[in-house]
C-alpha cells in the first residue's frame, strides 16, 4: 500500500492519501464554508469596520466611508446623468439600507451597485417626464391649432 503525506500542510483539507499498488489515488479537496468565505472577504474589505461602526450609529464613520467612494461614486453618477447634482443620491440611499449590508461583497461594491441603481432609476424616471412633457405639447398643439383663429377663418 502506497501511502502519501502533503507535508506543511497541516491546517488544511487535504489529509495523507492511502491506496494500493497499482490503482489510482484520488484526491477530494473539500469546498471553502461560507463563512471562510466571508472571512476572507471581510480581510480584504479594509472599510468593514467603518461599516460596522457606521451600522452602529456611528456618524463619522459613514463620512470616512463617503470620503473614500465619493471620488468613484461622483465620476459614475455623472457619467450616467450627466448631473452633477445628483451624484449624492447613491450616498442617501446607502446611509437608508446600511443595515441591509451583509458583507458578502466589499463595501464599494455594494456601493456601487447602489449608484448604478439609483442612475438607472434616475434614467427612467428622466425617460417618463421627457414623454408625458412630449405628449403635453403635443396636445396643447393639437388644442391651440383646432381653436386658434387660423383654424376659424377669421
Amino acid at each position: 500500500m502506497n501511502t502519501l503525506a502533503f507535508p506543511g500542510l497541516e491546517g488544511s483539507r487535504v489529509g495523507a492519501i492511502s491506496s494500493a499498488p497499482g490503482k489510482k489515488i484520488i484526491q477530494r479537496i473539500s469546498r471553502p464554508r461560507l463563512s471562510d468565505c466571508l472571512n476572507n472577504t471581510r480581510m480584504g474589505d479594509t472599510d468593514y469596520d467603518l461599516v460596522l461602526q457606521s451600522q452602529n450609529g456611528n456618524p463619522a464613520a459613514f463620512e470616512m466611508l463617503i470620503r473614500h467612494h465619493q471620488r468613484m461614486i461622483h465620476s459614475l453618477t455623472f457619467r450616467m446623468t450627466g448631473s452633477a447634482a445628483d451624484a449624492e443620491d447613491p450616498f442617501l440611499r446607502a446611509y437608508e439600507q446600511l443595515g441591509t449590508f451583509r458583507g458578502t461583497a466589499k463595501f464599494s461594491t455594494w456601493l456601487y451597485r447602489i449608484a448604478v441603481n439609483t442612475c438607472l432609476n434616475w434614467r427612467q424616471s428622466e425617460a417618463r417626464r421627457f414623454r408625458l412633457q412630449a405628449d403635453c405639447a403635443g396636445e396643447m398643439s393639437t388644442l391651440h391649432g383646432h381653436d386658434g383663429p387660423a383654424a376659424s377663418g377669421n
